[in-house]
């Protein structure tokens, strides 16, 4: 089985499995603050405006759809999990400016020069591979405008992998638990800054900040990518 479909698999059971919106959308038992937190940071790095018209992919229950409603003009999101769709409508189908369908970031169903903002949130290495991302980012590329700004946050540091995987045994689990949960992260793309970097300049796209999450834990194993296609902003 391809990645991809092991993940599509992954978290449409999680939606069956769990009721919490935090789980959902894999923030396990982060806090309100911890999240607020993290949304407001997301939200700097895209420099959200009211006219913003904000494509967000990898949806998840609809927590960024719900956040940022008010802030932008019009939010289109899509998600490849036809669950984790069918859940992001029923928690935001009281907001009239929010449009959720099924989509995959490899063929983004919009048309080119659509979208002021784009967040790809703890999604992109859940890709098969990096031929994949690739794709990916010259996806982001067609269907942005001019001068966008994209948010590529939450991003495995390939650098700290040993460590987060050695975490594991730390934690008091059993032999199948960290057996399970390291089969997981190695089916996971880890990423090397340098050659990411490169890729995005390949694909016709520019860095403009290389960060971190707001949370100490996940400060520590990932990193965001704010980035933009080349005109000046």
């Amino acid at each position: 089985m391809q990645n991809s479909e092991f993940w599509k698999k992954h978290w449409s059971a999680s939606v069956q499995e769990n009721k919490d919106i935090r789980h959902m959308s894999g923030w396990g038992d982060r806090t309100f603050q911890e999240m607020l937190f993290s949304i407001t940071d997301i939200a700097k790095k895209l420099r959200l405006k009211n006219e913003d018209i904000l494509l967000n992919i990898g949806c998840g229950a609809g927590i960024f759809e719900i956040a940022f409603s008010h802030w932008v003009s019009k939010i289109y999101s899509i998600d490849y999990s036809e669950n984790m769709v069918k859940i992001a409508k029923q928690h935001t189908s009281s907001y009239k400016n929010i449009s959720i369908i099924q989509g995959n970031i490899c063929d983004i169903p919009f048309p080119d020069n659509f979208f002021d903002k784009i967040l790809v949130h703890a999604m992109i290495q859940y890709l098969n591979d990096m031929e994949e991302v690739d794709i990916a980012l010259r996806e982001l590329k067609r269907v942005s405008k001019p001068g966008s700004i994209i948010s590529i946050s939450l991003l495995p540091n390939k650098d700290t992998k040993p460590e987060y995987i050695n975490g594991f045994y730390q934690l008091g689990l059993s032999d199948e638990e960290i057996t399970k949960k390291i089969e997981i992260n190695n089916l996971t793309l880890w990423f090397d800054k340098d050659d990411l970097n490169r890729r995005v300049e390949k694909a016709g796209l520019m860095v403009i900040e290389t960060g971190l999450p707001v949370s100490s834990f996940q400060s520590k194993y990932f990193f965001d990518l704010v980035i933009t296609n080349k005109k000046s902003i």
